[in-house]
């Protein structure tokens, strides 16, 4: 009898190590990898801050360090100009609408003159996704009848 509980306990013991080692092992193997992007809400190419905005078309149009250069003020000015719009409550929101569309689109025009024909090429084809995007985002689910 006292054998026997000797071996019930020696095998849970055994368990429990292997349980254990398995679960070390496994940290071990999590600590190795590097870490997965989170994922969370995408943030609209409107929404980003100027860092992470100048990041993405870094990447995005292969810029030269001139070009980020040159670049980076106009953006921040494009953020600058949005935020004081925002903060106008003297405007409809048809009339904000408007002049934000303006705003982005000189920042666009100014931008793209930075740029070379290949790039100009990359950020119109860019242009053209975000705006298919925004459009499928938007578009009302069909209604059941």
């Amino acid at each position: 009898m006292r054998r026997m509980r000797t071996l019930t306990l020696s095998v849970w013991m055994l368990i429990m190590l292997v349980i254990l080692g398995l679960n070390a092992h496994a940290r071990a193997q999590a600590a190795q990898q590097p870490a997965q992007p989170q994922a969370g809400p995408r943030v609209p190419p409107g929404r980003e801050s100027v860092q992470e905005r100048m990041e993405r078309l870094s990447k995005e149009l292969d810029l030269n360090q001139e070009q980020r250069e040159k670049i980076r003020p106009l953006i921040e000015e494009q953020v600058k100009q949005l935020r004081e719009l925002r903060e106008n409550t003297n405007l409809t929101p048809e009339q904000r609408r408007e002049k934000a569309r303006a705003i982005m689109k000189e920042t666009h025009e100014r931008i793209a003159a930075v740029l070379n024909s290949e790039q100009k090429e990359k950020l119109r084809q860019h242009m053209e996704q975000m705006r298919a995007q925004r459009a499928a985002e938007h578009k009302e689910p069909p209604t059941k009848q």
